[in-house]
């Protein structure tokens, strides 16, 4: 697990490195605020695992964001009746990185959450807490954390072997290792109320007697925003039984430009935050 995590942070640092490449020329003189990158997603957890992902924050070059910088802690807003995930750690990037647009600047902000009971909660800002006592609300676009029971102690299916970033937030590339040829995937979940059924809601897809194929492709057009992260859950069956496994995640969208910075300033700018 620990060799994962590791590979998990390296995989996270390669987000940050492609969203920086490239400066366009674009006029940055109206953005004055710092502000989250546009995101969406779904992350699907076992009852009592740990996961860390990551947000991008943007900022004019050499404004010091105090509410950023000096937060003591970090929470997750929801509206959700029950919490069933909380924010562990954070950390933020050493230093800042140049974005795709001349002028801005951007910095990854580390969640680890851990998932406390299961359920489902729809969190849409982040709540920053600082030294003096008070909160700043931020912002974000918005994910859904669902919480299941744990998998098998041997998963049928290796999710590790897939992709965990692709340039485009409108389809999800997955490609997973089979350990129980005996197992059928009879659905992957990939947002609220958002599965995947049958092979006909697939293309790149091999054919299989039953069940879904381990490697395909699908549309994300369920979501809007110009950064998607997915932490699919996949319904398993085995001679066995039926049961819940959990894939890595994906980030969609890596190739973050100076159309997707304007639009996250549209959408988690200060007038909306």
């Amino acid at each position: 697990m620990l060799k994962k995590l590791c590979l998990l942070n390296c995989l996270l640092g390669c987000i940050l490195f492609s969203s920086s490449c490239t400066a366009q020329n674009d006029s940055s003189s109206q953005i004055k605020e710092a502000f989250f990158a546009w995101t969406e997603g779904y992350i699907a957890l076992a009852q009592g695992e740990s996961w860390t992902f990551c947000l991008s924050y943007y900022f004019p070059e050499f404004l010091y964001d105090h509410a950023f910088e000096e937060a003591i802690s970090v929470e997750l807003q929801s509206d959700s009746d029950i919490s069933v995930v909380m924010v562990e750690q954070f950390h933020r990037s050493d230093s800042a990185m140049p974005a795709q647009q001349n002028g801005i600047a951007f910095k990854g902000l580390y969640l680890t959450v851990s998932a406390t009971q299961q359920g489902q909660m729809i969190c849409n800002a982040l709540l920053l807490h600082q030294p003096d006592g008070s909160i700043v609300r931020r912002s974000f676009g918005e994910i859904t954390f669902d919480v299941g029971p744990a998998e098998p102690d041997t998963p049928a299916f290796d999710t590790w072997s897939g992709p965990a970033i692709a340039s485009s937030p409108e389809s999800f590339a997955y490609a997973w290792g089979q350990k129980n040829v005996n197992a059928q995937m009879l659905s992957i979940q990939y947002g609220n109320n958002q599965f995947i059924t049958d092979p006909s809601q697939l293309y790149d897809a091999m054919a299989v007697p039953q069940g879904l194929p381990v490697s395909a492709t699908f549309l994300l057009d369920s979501y809007q925003a110009p950064l998607v992260y997915i932490k699919a859950k996949i319904t398993v069956q085995t001679p066995m039984g039926t049961h819940i496994e959990y894939a890595k995640g994906c980030y969609c969208g890596s190739d973050f430009d100076a159309n997707d910075i304007a639009l996250s300033l549209a959408q988690n700018g200060a007038t909306n935050s």
